[in-house]
């Protein structure tokens, strides 16, 4: 090795070793970490407060006033109609696939469901009855039954 290159590696060597010690001096005069403002419940009360009902104020100069997009919003009454509306047609009876495949088509999901419910309640009126005149039917053959069980016993 030259005497050059000797030299030079000292230097860096040395070089290297100043700015570790710079560093720790830095960070022992500086507490070692940095040390971060947190906000304080004043500094809250202070960005944003109620001021009625339904109102609150933020302070123009806090970080949420900064995140917040303020729009200004007018009222105004429309004289002119917008639509024009003479009728309207509530259902209308449409020609299904075969005879008595026609269905109804109504103008809102409300008459659709209202219509919907009724042909149910129509359905289960008929079974109901269907059930009831079952049930009378095995009611008397069981009164039947029974009496001539009796008659039998007796």
């Amino acid at each position: 090795m030259s005497r050059f290159s000797e030299f030079w590696s000292r230097v860096q060597y040395l070089a290297c070793l100043a700015a570790v010690v710079v560093v720790l001096v830095y960070l022992v005069q500086h507490g070692g970490s940095p040390t971060v403002a947190l906000p304080t419940d004043a500094d809250r009360e202070a960005a944003v407060r109620v001021v009625g009902p339904k109102q609150i104020a933020i302070a123009p100069d806090s970080p949420l006033a900064k995140r917040l997009h303020i729009a200004t919003v007018e009222t105004s009454e429309i004289s002119t109609p917008l639509v024009t509306v003479t009728g309207v047609v509530a259902a209308s009876l449409r020609p299904g696939n075969g005879k008595g495949n026609d269905y109804w088509q109504f103008n809102s999901p409300e008459l659709l469901t209202a219509y919907t419910d009724w042909q149910i309640a129509a359905s289960e009126v008929t079974f109901l009855e269907e059930q009831l005149a079952d049930t009378r039917q095995l009611a008397e053959a069981q009164v039947d039954a029974s009496q001539k069980l009796v008659e039998r016993l007796q």
